[in-house]
């Protein structure tokens, strides 16, 4: 990273998070920066940071602290940020993960059931528009997985993320499955994978049931909890456990379909009505961006931990296969992420804790976060 500028400019711009000779192994990349301003009446300072990469310009505010997402290419990335007079060229190298061991997601549509998820009417709910949301949010999902990894001084280290979203038909009846427990769900919809052709005991299963049906016509005032809210919500559930996480889908129609959907989802403060959409915002009444942040958070514990009540429970295993970091026990508690195995109960309820081990329970670090 170079970088270039008038010889009387004043600004400066840094990159924090990536040098020279790193290589990502994420398709998503989180980058993130300093500047500071000139205070000269000579180079005046600007109001926004451009951001160019494969030819297409951006902006970002121009503020002190600054942090972009970027869809980047399998190969060589030139990016190029520019502030006042100030120019900084910086090398992506974008090298996917290549274990053996992969994390597939799936759609999983139950016999009857016409795949389309539940959504507000502008939103595009059938089966291929479910797929590039939950493939979009597995890669913002492994990402956040390596940034997290990085910064503890792990290096960039995630899961290998397949390809596409599989839509998976079950042979399980739609009404038979709103009818049906959270456990019985997961054995059932479990127990399909495993005798299908997706088969493998090298893959990680990241699943989403369309048939999930929130009656909005039952809503009363009186529904206070999240609890009550369950109650009447059919075929929820987000559980996991051995080799998968499955899902619900009441929220998806508030995830982004498409990269350049990211920020606004986030931003989007529309309301959600319960008289009509489940809230799985925590309370909040907000949809966009409290909404997408909860959901995408619930996606994130389906890989780190899953999500039971405010709790986490055990979901994917990693398993650690020469310096490629795969899986074996994550939680997501609020929103700390601590990667731990085998903790005793006194550790795991401990807040801040950051315990990172390999597959013989030997600490390779360990710090409050």
């Amino acid at each position: 990273m170079t970088p270039k500028r008038s010889p009387d400019c004043p600004h400066q711009l840094q990159v924090l998070n990536f040098q020279p000779t790193d290589v990502t192994p994420c398709a998503i990349v989180r980058l993130l920066g300093l500047t500071s301003p000139s205070r000269s009446l000579s180079c005046p300072d600007p109001e926004f940071i451009t951001l160019t990469l494969k030819g297409t310009s951006r902006q970002l505010p121009a503020r002190r602290r600054f942090k972009a997402l970027l869809e980047v290419a399998e190969g060589r990335n030139d990016v190029i940020l520019q502030f006042g007079c100030r120019r900084l060229e910086v090398r992506l190298d974008h090298v996917p993960p290549t274990s053996l061991f992969t994390v597939l997601p799936l759609y999983v549509i139950c016999a009857g059931h016409s795949g389309e998820f539940q959504a507000p009417p502008t939103e595009n709910c059938d089966p291929q528009s479910a797929c590039r949301r939950i493939h979009l949010a597995s890669k913002l999902l492994q990402t956040f997985t390596a940034e997290k990894l990085q910064e503890t001084g792990l290096g960039r280290r995630t899961f290998t993320l397949e390809d596409r979203c599989h839509v998976f038909r079950s042979a399980l009846p739609a009404e038979e499955a709103r009818r049906m427990s959270q456990e019985a769900l997961w054995t059932r919809i479990g127990r399909d994978i495993m005798r299908s052709p997706l088969r493998s005991q090298r893959r990680k299963y990241l699943a989403f049931l369309s048939c999930t049906r929130y009656d909005g016509l039952r809503f009363t005032s009186e529904l206070t909890t999240h609890e009550d809210a369950l109650k009447i919500t059919e075929a929820y559930v987000a559980l996991g456990g051995g080799g998968l996480a499955l899902f619900g889908s009441a929220s998806l129609h508030s995830w982004p379909e498409a990269f350049e959907e990211i920020a606004p989802r986030f931003l989007d403060a529309t309301p959600i009505d319960p008289r009509h959409l489940l809230d799985d915002s925590c309370y909040r009444w907000l949809g966009g961006s409290a909404g997408a942040a909860r959901e995408v958070s619930l996606v994130y514990d389906a890989h780190s931990g899953a999500v039971k009540a405010t709790a986490g429970i055990r979901v994917v295993e990693l398993r650690r296969r020469e310096d490629q970091l795969i899986g074996r026990s994550w939680t997501f508690e609020g929103r700390v992420l601590r990667h731990f195995f085998q903790l005793p109960p006194e550790a795991r309820l401990a807040p801040f804790l950051l315990v990172v081990e390999d597959n013989c329970g030997n600490i390779l670090k360990q710090e409050a976060q």
